[in-house]
């Protein structure tokens, strides 16, 4: 369900004009970071309680460092579309 609702949160912010182009590109990627928090983070990370459907252990080092990679992508993408000077023709969040 979490999921779901990331994604839907990402396609409203589309449809409605709240994000555009970069915007929308990296709250994607952050979504999907939500979809592996909630299968594989769950799953196996935590490992205890009743949300442990695959009884496995670890993977903390995996998942922190893919999330990490993930976010100092979208960090490095933030600074790259910055200093090409796009900023002004498209932003991220519109103002109207």
């Amino acid at each position: 369900m979490i999921a779901l609702l990331l994604y839907i949160a990402v396609l409203h912010g589309r449809f409605t004009g709240w994000l555009r182009g970069f915007g929308f590109v990296a709250f994607t990627v952050v979504a999907f970071l939500g979809v592996l928090m909630a299968w594989y983070g769950v799953n196996f990370v935590l490992g205890v309680g009743l949300h442990s459907y695959g009884f496995g252990a670890g993977g903390l080092q995996y998942v922190g460092s893919y999330v990490i990679a993930q976010l100092l992508f979208i960090g490095a993408a933030y600074y790259r579309y910055i200093k090409s000077g796009a900023r002004q023709d498209a932003p991220i969040f519109p103002t109207k």
